[in-house]
């Protein structure tokens, strides 16, 4: 029976790893004070401490050869400015979950003031870095020891996405992250090539400092919040004006996928709940609930 394992395995280190590498900020938050440190490039610092220098060693580790391994199909123009557009036609149902979720669970909240840094260093930091660190996680490493197994693309998807938004440790921020993580899991399996999430992630991501920085979408927005039937109402509008846009960009992504997963009998069945992820949510899971009932006991 295959297993998918070493994949589970490697996800519950890293999540172990991103914790202290969560400290660094702290540590750079004092030498600021005294250096005068921008905190865009400490956060960007932490993101290559916790992604990067672990993918490293993974692939030093395994032997893991990530040229062979990873969905390496080349993204054609055409595909990528499908999902382009596609990144950009599911963003007000990202609100939406995003929104409602708010009604829960407490907002994260982040020192990191995003206007307070250059816009192209904003852009770097919570967009190329983040869109390829993770992804080589979530869309590379786990996707493709999954789908290498014999795990289903819905199942795959759906495990990958949730692992994708718990890494986050934050429950609010973990619903919509999973959302968008099994959008990306399709994206890779309809498109071959992890080019395809990292476009997505990095356009989802780069809005949000673009958007970060115009003052006058910020008041709107920040009205809007303030008044949630009328931001349901809006953004409910603006889903479905988009939705036929989503459908035909999905549908032109699919009709062009050559993969296709075969049956497998129930006997040769991957064995995909392995010690490694059943671990991996734990600790997701108990980080999330001490951040919520730190949160909570901070504003109180």
């Amino acid at each position: 029976m295959q297993s998918p394992a070493r994949a589970n395995k490697a996800i519950f280190f890293l999540i172990i790893w991103i914790l202290p590498s969560s400290f660094l900020l702290l540590i750079f938050g004092v030498y600021n004070r005294a250096y005068q440190i921008d905190p865009m490039i400490a956060s960007g610092l932490v993101t290559i401490v916790a992604f990067f220098v672990p993918a490293s060693l993974y692939k030093r580790i395994t032997k893991w050869d990530s040229r062979a391994m990873l969905p390496s199909r080349g993204l054609s123009l055409k595909n990528a400015l499908i999902v382009a557009v596609l990144s950009f036609a599911v963003m007000p149902v990202m609100h939406i979950v995003s929104f409602v979720s708010s009604f829960v669970f407490m907002p994260f909240t982040t020192s990191i003031d995003v206007t307070g840094s250059p816009i192209l260093l904003g852009i770097i930091v919570f967009g190329v870095l983040p869109s390829i660190g993770e992804e080589f996680w979530f869309r590379g490493v786990m996707y493709t020891e999954y789908r290498a197994k014999g795990v289903p693309i819905l199942k795959t998807a759906i495990i990958t996405g949730v692992m994708f938004g718990l890494m986050h440790m934050n429950f609010r921020q973990a619903i919509y992250a999973t959302v968008l993580g099994v959008l990306l899991a399709y994206l890779v399996y309809y498109t071959g090539s992890i080019l395809a999430p990292m476009l997505a992630h990095f356009i989802n991501n780069g809005m949000f400092v673009i958007l970060s920085h115009i003052e006058s979408y910020q008041r709107w927005y920040g009205d809007l919040t303030e008044r949630p039937a009328l931001f349901l109402l809006v953004m409910g509008v603006a889903s479905l004006v988009m939705l036929p846009v989503l459908v035909l960009c999905m549908r032109h992504l699919k009709k062009h996928c050559t993969i296709t997963d075969v049956e497998i009998s129930d006997d040769a069945k991957p064995k995909v709940y392995t010690w490694g992820l059943w671990a991996a949510l734990a600790f997701c899971i108990v980080m999330a609930l001490i951040m919520e009932v730190g949160m909570r006991v901070i504003e109180f």
